[in-house]
């Protein structure tokens, strides 16, 4: 007899486990297939003996992954899947080369002037009163460091400014 042998879904961390019972009067054993991320405790036991077993997954650092986890006691055999959810993604950007969020140019300059960005994840960026200025590229991928470069045109009035947002 299984008690609380059932489909379970678990959080990314690995905090959370599956716990059931197991009443056998036959030797019996757990296994996990291909699924190394998780662990049976224990995986076996003895006919006649009550066991508690725990099913606890590693911690999750990427997409959502399934696995099954079969129970067999002589010609019994019982089989669950075990889904744990996907790491949540906390982005990270990284800029270099501009000092204190600020980028200043000379008025009448038209020379470029260049930073860096990497992060963990895909981003943009947003202008707001740059028409002024040629920003190049307004994009990246995630795992890359990007060359962005803001090149203004000359300026023969009044000072302007602009926000660049990434």
């Amino acid at each position: 007899e299984l008690s609380g042998f059932t489909d379970a879904v678990l959080s990314f961390d690995g905090t959370e486990e599956i716990v059931f019972t197991v009443k056998s009067n036959r030797d019996w054993r757990l296994s996990r297939g291909e699924s190394n991320w998780i662990d049976l405790i224990p995986n076996q036991g003895k006919a006649g003996r009550d066991m508690t077993v725990r099913i606890v997954v590693e911690p999750n650092r990427s997409s959502e992954r399934r696995g099954s986890v079969s129970f067999t006691a002589g010609n019994h055999r019982e089989s669950i899947e075990v889904t744990q959810q996907e790491s949540p993604v906390i982005a990270e950007l990284k800029v270099s080369g501009v000092e204190d969020n600020r980028i200043v140019f000379a008025a009448e300059t038209t020379d470029a002037f260049s930073f860096f960005v990497e992060g963990n994840v895909d981003w943009t960026a947003g202008t707001e009163a740059l028409d002024w200025a040629e920003i190049v590229p307004l994009s990246g991928a995630a795992g890359e460091k990007v060359e962005v470069t803001v090149t203004p045109q000359p300026n023969k009035g009044r000072e302007r400014e602009g926000m660049l947002t990434i």
